[in-house]
Formats: C-alpha cells, structure tokens, sequence
C-alpha cells in the first residue's frame, strides 16, 4: 500500500491550515509537516513516533500533543521553542 503525504493531500490548503489532528493514525514518523506555517495547533497523540523531527518552519505552532507515542528524547524539542 502507497501512502500519500500531507502536501499531496492538500496541495492549496497547506499553507493556510492552522489545526490538525492525526491522533491515533499509527505514525511513526513526523515528515512532511514543512509546508504547514500556519499551523498552531497539531495533535499526533497514539501514534509510533519514536523522534520529536521536522517542525522548524512551524513558527505558529502553539500546541503540540505528543502523548502516548514512543519518544525517548525531547531534545529536538528545543529548536521549536526557540
């Protein structure tokens, strides 16, 4: 099975979405997420993701959940923060 990334998805709407939940969709990696700037909510909760990766262009971002996955390490975490 093939799977379409977000931006694939939703070329036109990327740049304007501001929330997104992905919760409990069985992801084990955060990819893709780039083109999102506007987003300021993003909720991947009960997924595999085992790194916090890829959200450096998120500057919007204001809420991040994150519970229930399989993350060692918050360290990436700090680059979103600042």
């Amino acid at each position: 099975m093939q799977f379409l990334a977000l931006k694939d998805l939703f070329p036109e709407v990327g740049a304007r979405l501001e929330e997104l939940s992905l919760e409990d969709n069985r992801i084990i990696k955060m990819e893709n997420l780039s083109n999102l700037v506007a987003l300021s909510k993003l909720d991947l909760g009960k997924n595999k993701i085992t790194r916090v990766e890829g959200l450096e262009t998120l500057v919007q971002l204001t809420q991040l959940s994150l519970e229930d996955n399989e993350i060692s390490s918050l360290a990436n975490l700090a680059k979103v923060a600042s």
